[in-house]
């Protein structure tokens, strides 16, 4: 699954977010803007959705030892998710718009290695959940 060193890397990273509803709020600007298609899939008032994110990244973070425990939650959350719309592809923009912002957020905090177990954390998650969402179909 998870290395130790990536596992360390990702949550050292995390632990640096000053505000983790903050980021979640210019994730979700930041999200918009790069693919506006799926603005109509949210509500008007994104800062409940912001909070979900939060609440979501929390939890997977706390338990990347354990990741497996997540499956469950991650496949019933995949599967939600493909009734809102979300296709296979918005799992790369979504992850590549949440790396890119906790980026700008940490600067030279976040550097190569975070950002490889960034990539390599959001990658299993996307799985998962396209796992669950196939699953449902």
């Amino acid at each position: 699954m998870l290395s130790r060193e990536q596992i360390d890397s990702a949550t050292t990273a995390v632990a640096s977010i000053p505000n983790m509803d903050d980021l979640a709020e210019t994730f979700y600007t930041n999200l918009f803007e790069t693919a506006p298609e799926v603005r109509p899939m949210f509500g008007d008032d994104i800062k409940d959705q912001a909070k979900k994110l939060n609440a979501t990244l929390s939890l997977a973070f706390k338990n990347l030892e354990k990741i497996e425990t997540l499956v469950p939650t991650l496949k019933e959350m995949g599967a939600k998710h493909a009734t809102y719309g979300v296709k296979p592809e918005h799992y790369g923009i979504v992850a590549s718009t949440l790396i890119a912002t906790v980026e700008t957020t940490l600067g030279p905090k976040f550097g190569s290695d975070a950002k490889d177990s960034f990539e390599a954390i959001l990658t299993l998650v996307a799985q998962v959940m396209l796992e669950g969402a196939a699953d449902a179909s």
